[in-house]
């Protein structure tokens, strides 16, 4: 029978051994500053500006494109096959040139003021689409005024309100349209709050730079994670008009809301409010709906989808909030719903979930007849 008390000694001691080499060997990499992934710029770089965070510090805790900038190629594709798709979505997708102004934003850098500004997340910048098919520039044309685009993905109510104060407000600039996209903008609201609450706590911000990634034992655990076998992605949620359509974001029920998030809600609005009537203009919410609400009713779900949700009152409680400050509000639902029943796609189909070509159409035109009444 073999020696059960000096194995496990040995075992033991082994463990030991190998853990403090690991230490020392953490400790070495860190010093002197190794980078074990000095491709990361490289990797970012490769995908469309649209997909990548904005890493320039603006306000206290929020960030903002570098500009200016330009991209050139199939942005859906290209994002599409880095995240792993396989499928030949998006193979025709035609070539596109995305602009940027020196500000990161999507505006000719030939606009020094402006009637019109609109900020929101990544429904506003629409870095897929070239500038002519954005709504904002087709709201300029029809309702003859300047437009300018304040839109950046990766960003909520809070980072508008810091947008507006820095980059709003021209001698002309008379409305202020706040886009607010009911999939993430709850979840971006409060992702912001916490940011915001630690920087008046303890002055922390976060940044966004590439540091070398020194840490022997994240690059071990890196390693490992890439050598495990990927699950399928999941793509078709249901069938529109017999075309595979990815619904994505699923918004939450108002029932759902907990206090403090209706609270943090309330108070972003009242920002919104006072810094648009700050530069006298005036205070706009349009709700932007997510791909699924737009779908709801005119779609074939997928077999192995066991997707339960159902149009909720969440456009109705933001209205009612809205209003509640003295905001105008309009609800881009019902336009967009029209052309689902009609037939007409208003949204990527496979993996993006964002306005096309035609819904951004779709939107410029609701905006425009709001403002002229």
């Amino acid at each position: 029978m073999p020696d059960l008390p000096r194995a496990g000694s040995r075992i033991l001691t082994v463990a030991v051994a190998l853990s403090i080499s690991v230490v020392v060997v953490e400790v070495v990499f860190c010093t002197v500053g190794y980078d074990f992934e000095p491709g990361r710029e490289k990797a970012r770089n490769a995908w469309p500006i649209f997909y990548r965070q904005p890493h320039i510090p603006v306000g206290d805790v929020f960030f903002q494109r570098e500009g200016p900038a330009t991209w050139s190629g199939k942005v859906l594709r290209t994002g599409y096959v880095l995240s792993g798709g396989r499928s030949e979505a998006y193979t025709n997708e035609p070539d596109v040139i995305v602009t940027y102004d020196s500000d990161g934003f999507r505006n000719p850098d030939t606009l020094s003021d402006w009637e019109i500004v609109v900020v929101g997340d990544s429904f506003v910048e629409l870095g897929h689409l070239p500038s002519d098919a954005l709504f904002t520039t087709e709201l300029s044309r029809l309702v003859g005024l300047r437009v300018k685009n304040v839109g950046v993905s990766h960003t909520g109510p809070l980072a508008y309100v810091t947008y507006l104060e820095h980059f709003g407000a021209a001698p002309s600039t008379r409305h202020a349209i706040m886009i607010f996209f009911e999939g993430n903008d709850l979840l971006d609201l409060m992702r912001e709050r916490d940011a915001v609450h630690r920087f008046e706590t303890d002055g922390d911000r976060d940044y966004r730079s590439l540091e070398p990634q020194s840490s022997f034992i994240r690059a071990i655990w890196r390693t490992v994670r890439r050598l495990r076998p990927q699950r399928a992605k999941t793509e078709l949620d249901a069938f529109f008009r017999e075309r595979g359509v990815t619904l994505g974001y699923a918004p939450p029920d108002v029932t759902d809301l907990p206090d403090d998030l209706r609270a943090a809600l309330d108070s972003s609005l009242v920002a919104w409010a006072r810094a648009a009537r700050k530069h006298r203009m005036t205070p706009w919410l349009a709700y932007m709906p997510c791909k699924r609400r737009v779908m709801h009713s005119y779609v074939r779900y997928a077999e192995l989808n066991t997707d339960t949700w159902q149009p909720n009152d969440l456009p109705a409680y933001v209205r009612e909030r809205a209003l509640h400050y003295g905001i105008s509000f309009v609800d881009l639902t019902p336009a967009l719903r029209h052309e689902s029943a009609t037939g007409r796609m208003t949204y990527n189909e496979i993996w993006d979930t964002h306005l096309n070509r035609h819904g951004a159409a779709v939107v410029a035109r609701t905006l425009a007849d709001s403002l002229s009444r």
